[in-house]
């Protein structure tokens, strides 16, 4: 260590001599410290409100560190406390002496400005459609303060419409968000009469918005086989386009989805992009294909009359390409198709089935209608006029030819002239006297085909 010491040098006595001792003075100086050094965490602090950390580095022993300034600032403990004016202060951190080292000193400039940042917080984490934020600064002379954005497509400023008078003032400034990117607020204070220009400034971010909720709509949303379903988008920001993907067997042209000819379903991603201020969004909807049931019309119900000539069906309306084909219920009580072409069996009813086959996205579907056959008024000729004599007295007469199978009744309006007897069949004319009479020939309704019918003849009976 540092110091002094005596030193004793003893020699023993040796024959002839005595012993004897002589003594030196050893001085060993404080040594030098280390290199030294003293900063602060600010170089630049605002008038009056700034302040900076102190701290020191290097230096040897074990001496006490202490602080002092000039230029109108103050310390307190390892903190400066900037000047109310602007100013130099320059900082004095003293590393003291101990046993062993000399004391020692270092020095750093911090310059005080005029303008002071109260709180710029508000510009932390921006996004775009945030509200507006106030970032808030002091100055000696707030009448020479100015802050600008230097991008106002991201940010815009407006001054503040007064101060709080202190000393320095405190005023609050408006950043309204205008956009997504980066700008710099520079604040600049120019106050000729003191010959101050000088520039504070910072950068922040506005970062890109999510979009509002994207939503997709496919119409329809279930379509055949070969179908196609127009799309649409709804909500979304900004002014990037949209455009559609598709999984499975279906393809997009545009805005228009046309479904492959597989059985399934087809997810299909709306993507509005991003722009400036908007990140892409997204939104799915599913799209059904699978076969449709064909609505079948216009196939109705048909009246006939037994005898009437084959007949040719009219197909049902459909949005289906499929074959048609038909079948009747009852074909020996009714009708027979061969191909579409009816051919009426007879008199009766029955149900006409058009079974449409499937054909691409339509399955098969059929339609009946009622086929009603009404029987027939048959035609009934070869009875004719009747003369006789009365002396002829009982004669055969025939009824009248029919396609009917009804059994006839035969029937005289004047019993006194003549009279009629069905014996196995046969009719007999029975003459009684000269004159006139109607005679009726009325054939019944028959099991299947004909209505009944009736033919008149006039007989004359001559003597």
């Amino acid at each position: 260590g540092a110091g002094s010491s005596t030193i004793t040098a003893m020699q023993a006595a040796d024959g002839a001599y005595s012993g004897a001792s002589v003594t030196a003075l050893l001085t060993v100086a404080e040594a030098p410290q280390a290199a030294f050094t003293v900063s602060a965490s600010a170089k630049s602090i605002a008038s009056l409100t700034g302040t900076a950390t102190l701290s020191t580095s290097g230096g040897s022993g074990e001496g006490e560190v202490t602080f002092e300034t000039t230029g109108g600032c103050t310390i307190m403990g390892t903190t400066l406390i900037a000047a109310p004016n602007l100013s130099v202060c320059e900082v004095t951190a003293t590393k003291e002496s101990d046993a062993n080292y000399k004391e020692t000193t270092a020095t750093t400039l911090v310059t005080v400005d005029g303008i002071g940042v109260v709180d710029i917080s508000g510009l932390n984490n921006k996004t775009y459609g945030d509200s507006a934020v106030t970032v808030r600064l002091s100055t000696f002379s707030p009448a020479s303060l100015t802050v600008t954005s230097s991008n106002e497509s991201v940010a815009k400023v407006t001054a503040p419409p007064m101060w709080v008078a202190s000393a320095p003032s405190i005023g609050s400034f408006t950043i309204t968000i205008e956009g997504a990117g980066t700008t710099t607020l520079r604040a600049t204070l120019n106050d000729p009469a003191s010959g101050i220009n000088i520039t504070k400034q910072t950068s922040f971010t506005v970062a890109k918005a999510e979009q509002e909720t994207l939503m997709v709509f496919a119409n329809p949303s279930a379509v055949a086989p070969g179908g196609s379903s127009t799309l649409s988008t709804v909500s979304g920001m900004g002014t990037g386009g949209t455009s559609y993907s598709t999984t499975g067997d279906c393809t997009i042209d545009g805005s228009v989805l046309t479904a492959g000819d597989s059985i399934g379903t087809c997810t299909v991603t709306a993507t509005k992009e991003g722009d400036e201020n908007y990140l892409s969004g997204e939104a799915t909807v599913v799209v059904t294909v699978s076969t449709s049931t064909p609505t079948l019309g216009s196939f109705n119900d048909i009246d006939k009359t037994f005898g009437d000539a084959p007949f040719t069906l009219t197909p049902p309306t459909s949005p289906s390409s499929g074959e048609f084909t038909y079948t009747s219920s009852n074909t020996e009580y009714c009708a027979t198709i061969d191909g579409n072409t009816v051919t009426i069996t007879s008199a009766g009813y029955c149900t006409i089935t058009a079974t449409q086959a499937a054909d691409g996205g339509y399955s098969s579907n059929s339609i009946s209608a009622t086929l009603t056959v009404a029987r027939a008024v048959p035609t009934l000729t070869d009875f004719n006029d009747i003369l006789a004599s009365v002396s002829a007295g009982t004669i055969l007469i025939q009824p009248p030819k029919s396609p009917s199978t009804g059994v006839f009744t035969l029937t005289s309006s004047n019993t006194d002239v003549a009279t009629i007897q069905s014996i196995l069949g046969s009719y007999f004319l029975s003459l009684h006297q000269t004159g006139t009479s109607t005679i009726t020939a009325t054939q019944a309704m028959d099991a299947e085909n004909y209505e009944s019918n009736s033919i008149s003849v006039t007989l004359t009976v001559v003597e």
